[in-house]
């Protein structure tokens, strides 16, 4: 891990621009707006583009990028391009409930992704290989492309293992933050007290007829 305007950073952030760079020279023409980028371990994704009208727009890394090989996350950083594509030339190719429409499938098969249709997302699903039968296949020049700049960038050693762990320690220290706050009534001690995950509690006690208050934070 290390700092960038004095947040802790991981290091895949900085692998994530390079690659965003690469992927942009290669495949857009450099067309795509360069995006802020964030990490939210929380997250149960690989990456999620985010934008709001008249702001600029965001790259969400969730805790999920430390379980795929180079390809396929490089494969997704696509995919969000073209949100980020899209968003910045206005184009609806994504409905506010996910569903990718047909103008998304089209930028995605320009990109060189092959693309399948998922029930509830639409044309949601892309590959840089092809998979299965039900897909829809790009240009063979333009999948030529797209497999081309995979192979021109190369992630530093090691580091899709260190992010997995970086992970784990984010989600692990987070889980620790979570404990149950004393609350007590007047009953005469140690009988007075109970313990809640709650901020707010409104319960009163059978014995003293007292309600519980917090004790500590």
């Amino acid at each position: 891990m290390g700092r960038r305007n004095n947040v802790v950073e991981l290091d895949i952030v900085e692998e994530i621009r390079n690659a965003f760079k690469c992927l942009n020279d290669k495949i857009f023409n450099n067309q795509v707006s360069f995006p802020s980028i964030k990490v939210d371990a929380s997250k149960n994704f690989m990456f999620r583009f985010s934008g709001n009208p008249n702001q600029h727009y965001e790259l969400i890394i969730g805790h999920r990028i430390g379980s795929f090989d180079k390809n396929i996350i490089l494969s997704n950083i696509v995919h969000e391009m073209i949100h980020a594509l899209n968003y910045s030339k206005n184009i609806k190719g994504i409905t506010s409930n996910r569903y990718h429409n047909k103008k998304f499938l089209s930028e995605a098969l320009a990109a060189g992704l092959y693309v399948s249709r998922d029930g509830s997302t639409g044309w949601s699903i892309t590959s840089y290989e092809y998979l299965d039968d039900d897909v829809i296949c790009p240009k063979d020049d333009d999948n030529a492309v797209l497999i081309e700049a995979f192979d021109s960038f190369e992630f530093g050693e090691n580091i899709l293992v260190k992010t997995k762990r970086d992970m784990e320690k984010i989600i692990s220290k987070r889980k620790r933050r979570q404990y149950f706050l004393k609350y007590i009534c007047n009953c005469p001690e140690p009988h007075n007290s109970i313990r809640s995950g709650r901020r707010s509690l409104d319960v009163v006690c059978g014995e003293c007829g007292y309600k519980f208050v917090v004790s500590d934070f």
